[in-house]
């Protein structure tokens, strides 16, 4: 759910679950997981203005940090790209 007062972000953004992981998925992209104790691996850094807006709802929801902390994590390598088919 957005985060910036908006209803909705009509299908662009989803969060998918799968082994203890919340994935955040921005139109085909894997941005990045949360595990259940709040980690987060970056696999992608936003460069469009609607995936900041997803990528900021989904790290008020599921962690603790914000956007700038966001930003000085290092992208991880092993994206599961499997995922995008879903």
């Amino acid at each position: 759910m957005p985060s910036n007062g908006r209803k909705s972000f009509n299908g662009k953004a989803t969060v998918l679950k799968g082994d203890g992981l919340y994935f955040l998925k921005s139109y085909n992209t894997i941005v990045c997981s949360v595990d259940e104790d709040g980690k987060v691996t970056k696999y992608f850094q936003p460069t469009t203005k609607t995936t900041f807006c997803h990528l900021n709802s989904f790290l008020e929801q599921f962690t603790d940090i914000d956007n700038a902390q966001y930003k000085n994590l290092e992208i991880d390598p092993n994206r599961p790209e499997l995922l995008v088919a879903f």
